[in-house]
């Protein structure tokens, strides 16, 4: 199973136009900052005014209008890693060109390198936080972000550790520590494989591994199910995520005039279904997260039309530690909340929590940056390292 190619090349390979991944750096970028804004907000601010400039009330308004948006950002997240990820597994398997040993490499490599600093960090952060610091308080009185639920099952212990090293978080546990963010790595890895195996399942040169797939199809879907101990509407929020995922993979791959065609289809038809039916939705997100799809779609399919150069610079900047600010941002948080005594409780609006809020904001994002630095930045090196030592056992990948 190292590899689905047959013996002859298909279709040519996914590329995209230098607007486009300029773009895509920009959305991804924006996005992280977005959750980070809305997630300080949330545990910050307690929603009363006080006495404020006119000109400090208008930022205020720009926080306010950002703050509920860390829901559509997470979708951007998964639009865009469809698109990417998805996109390529597509044309690689429909091309016959998939390896999947070197592609197990890049994505868990590309998860793993990321995930375990930052877990270890959130360790030290919380710990500091509640042995140092104030942060049992602060955890107590944002009780709306850390459940009761969250509370009970031991956030620090070394199971949800493990539980999370692996992607089984919102399956077998919740999320580690005060890292409440990691919920939507579970499902960006199990989306990786589950993409693939489907297709397998279909494009696989042999029967023996077209079995091999479709058991783990059926594996993942019923990891799906079990996250149904936790809440009951957690498997069907795993599928529906997937199908937003691979509509974007659709996207990337066939024809933009097609692709135009498929997500104003799309949109009709869920338009239709939200206004003809009035039971009580499953998910409550359904109708926002599917809009806030197809308009990250619809943007993508026209940013090669866009010129994008001027963006060039501060898109790459941003988007290369947004994976690292996605994951660390919480636990730098609470952590330096839990040093100041006027957060005790949640902030009401003021000039002086205003420049305190910006400021944390600021030091989640140095921390988050230098953390890339050792991770993200060494993402293919860390790669290569591993394809070499495969080829010492001759085992080495192939490379398409």
């Amino acid at each position: 199973m190292d590899s689905f190619r047959p013996k002859r090349q298909g279709m040519p390979r996914l590329q995209f136009s230098e607007n486009t991944s300029i773009w895509l750096n920009a959305i991804r970028g924006l996005a992280a900052q977005i959750v980070v804004v809305s997630h300080a907000f949330q545990i910050f601010f307690s929603g009363e005014s006080a006495a404020v400039r006119w000109s400090v009330g208008k930022i205020y308004w720009i926080i306010m209008t950002i703050a509920p948006l860390a829901q559509q950002a997470v979708i951007a997240f998964f639009v865009i890693s469809g698109w990417l990820v998805g996109g390529k597994i597509l044309n690689d398997m429909i091309g016959q060109r998939f390896d999947f040993r070197k592609y197990i490499i890049d994505r868990v490599t590309r998860l793993w390198i990321v995930l375990i600093p930052a877990l270890a960090v959130t360790m030290a952060l919380d710990q500091g936080a509640i042995h140092l610091g104030a942060g049992t308080s602060i955890i107590a009185s944002r009780s709306f972000f850390y459940p009761a639920v969250w509370h009970q099952v031991d956030p620090w212990s070394l199971k949800v550790f493990l539980s999370n090293v692996f992607f089984s978080q919102m399956i077998t546990s919740w999320q580690f520590g005060t890292n409440l963010s990691l919920w939507s790595l579970s499902n960006e890895f199990w989306y990786y494989f589950l993409l693939p195996f489907i297709l397998g399942t279909c494009l696989a040169p042999s029967g023996k591994i077209r079995v091999i797939c479709l058991l783990s199809v059926i594996a993942i879907v019923s990891l799906f199910l079990i996250s149904s101990n936790l809440a009951p509407n957690f498997p069907f929020r795993y599928i529906f995520y997937f199908v937003i995922w691979s509509i974007a993979a659709i996207a990337a791959s066939i024809s933009r005039k097609a692709a135009f065609v498929g997500i104003g289809i799309i949109a009709l038809c869920m338009t239709a279904i939200f206004t003809t039916t009035s039971q009580p939705k499953m998910l409550p997100t359904f109708e926002s997260d599917i809009y806030t799809a197809v308009f990250i779609l619809f943007f993508i399919l026209l940013t090669d039309k866009i010129p994008g150069k001027w963006l060039s610079q501060s898109a790459k900047f941003f988007s290369s530690y947004s994976y690292s600010l996605y994951v660390i941002h919480l636990p730098v948080l609470v952590f330096l909340m839990s040093f100041d005594p006027a957060l005790s409780n949640r902030a009401s609006y003021s000039s002086d929590a205003l420049i305190r809020f910006a400021v944390y904001v600021a030091i989640a994002n140095l921390v988050a940056f230098g953390l890339s630095l050792v991770t993200e930045r060494n993402t293919a090196r860390l790669k290569s390292a591993i394809f070499y030592r495969l080829n010492d056992f001759g085992m080495k990948p192939t490379v398409a």
